[in-house]
């Protein structure tokens, strides 16, 4: 799991201070899957997926079932409806959820301009890589599906009006300025939008200014 944590600084910018990816070649499974949802429980964020809704929850609900993880805090919210914002799966929302109309998350990323996934690996190949003992290179694959993700939803916060383009331009560089080492995690008091793509796990704070 891979999380990356900030909080705005006003007038609508969003600032991500970190982006940190403790996997299970640091920690076991179950206890990355305890952190995760008692870190849910906490919050109580609105979860932003990419296809989130047909994998990444369906996997850590599986998951935590298998090792025994006790998981209330994601039943504090209607996070299985795929039909609310309280988890919002960014491939449905744009699609309309009509199978027809999907996008991978690489070719939305290369229309709108974003880099999109890095030469060299694909979803299909997480596989063969764990196999091979190589959890590093999951791990930076997996931070480039986030701050993907994270842009794409900063481009429908624009759709909606809930952010300015401004506000958006301003905040799309965050990612790449961060000033600690992405192995760190900060783990201050946040709460607000939750991201995470394939295994990646991303949590920002939002707070409105007064």
């Amino acid at each position: 799991m891979h999380w990356c944590l900030g909080c705005s600084s006003g007038g609508g910018r969003w600032t991500v201070d970190a982006l940190g990816a403790p996997h299970v070649g640091e920690r076991p499974e179950k206890v990355l899957i305890s952190s995760f949802v008692d870190r849910i429980a906490e919050l109580r964020p609105q979860l932003v997926t990419f296809g989130g809704s047909s994998f990444d929850l369906p996997v850590l609900r599986y998951r935590a079932m298998v090792h025994g993880v006790a998981a209330p805090g994601l039943t504090l919210r209607p996070y299985f409806n795929r039909y609310t914002e309280d988890a919002l799966d960014l491939c449905d929302v744009l699609s309309s959820f009509s199978p027809q109309a999907k996008v991978t998350l690489h070719e939305l990323c290369r229309v709108m301009g974003l880099p999109g996934k890095p030469d060299g690996m694909s979803g299909a190949e997480v596989e063969k890589y764990y196999s091979d003992g190589h959890i590093l290179e999951i791990a930076e694959y997996c931070e480039s599906d986030v701050i993907n993700t994270y842009r794409i939803w900063l481009r429908y916060e624009l759709f909606v009006g809930r952010l300015t383009e401004a506000e958006v331009q301003a905040s799309e560089s965050i990612p790449f300025e961060l000033p600690w080492p992405r192995s760190q995690l900060d783990t201050k008091d946040c709460d607000g939008p939750l991201f995470w793509s394939q295994l990646l796990y991303s949590a920002l704070r939002y707070n409105q200014s007064e």
